[in-house]
């Protein structure tokens, strides 16, 4: 099955397998093929995976789960922590400096962003989700979210960006995408019960 979905910006091939498993062993089926278990990016994407579903018969896994680490988007270990709790809120948010302190937001707010790239910093004005910021950092600059690690760069940072609100790649989630993607989708109110590999 083929979806594009605008919350993923492209086009994406769904694949069913008919066998009853466990979720380690359809992540593994998976893994297998070079796909992985599904990210849903928006709403559009659950209702078509949920429509697949009644289509079909059946229900299918999803690619989350619990236990993700605390690391900043470019995957380096959070070992710096100014003024800044983490690990206390369980809920998903992201980090951005507001008034020259970390601060913790909703991932879905818009604001301007940091990227850093070979140790140099660019604020960006435009306003994006954290995602959002995150992609664009990706793709047009090759780049990551600013990454923290001492006094020096956090200073460095804030002088950059120059008293402006803008995030940082800093994100607290217990939940992740198997695959890594960045997506803010959750809907506690659908429960997709499954058993198949998607």
């Amino acid at each position: 099955l083929s979806h594009f979905t605008f919350g993923s910006n492209r086009l994406r091939v769904f694949n069913i397998y008919g066998s009853e498993l466990t979720w380690d062993a359809a992540l593994r089926k998976c893994n297998e093929t070079n796909e992985s278990l599904a990210t849903l990016y928006d709403e559009e994407d659950a209702n078509f995976i949920n429509n697949t579903i009644k289509k079909e018969d059946g229900t299918v896994w999803l690619g989350l789960r619990k236990g993700r680490n605390i690391t900043w988007s470019d995957g380096v270990r959070v070992t710096f922590n100014y003024s800044y709790e983490i690990g206390k809120n369980t809920s998903q948010i992201c980090v951005a400096i507001d008034n020259n302190t970390w601060t913790s937001l909703n991932c879905s707010e818009r604001k301007p962003f940091m990227c850093k790239k070979d140790g140099n910093y660019t604020l960006f004005e435009e306003k994006k989700n954290w995602c959002q910021a995150l992609q664009y950092c990706r793709k047009s600059v090759l780049a990551d979210l600013v990454s923290i690690s001492n006094v020096s760069q956090n200073e460095e940072v804030i002088r950059k960006g120059n008293n402006a609100s803008f995030w940082i790649g800093l994100m607290l989630d217990e939940w992740e995408w198997v695959d890594k993607s960045c997506s803010l989708y959750r809907k506690t109110g659908r429960i997709f019960d499954v058993h198949n590999c998607i």
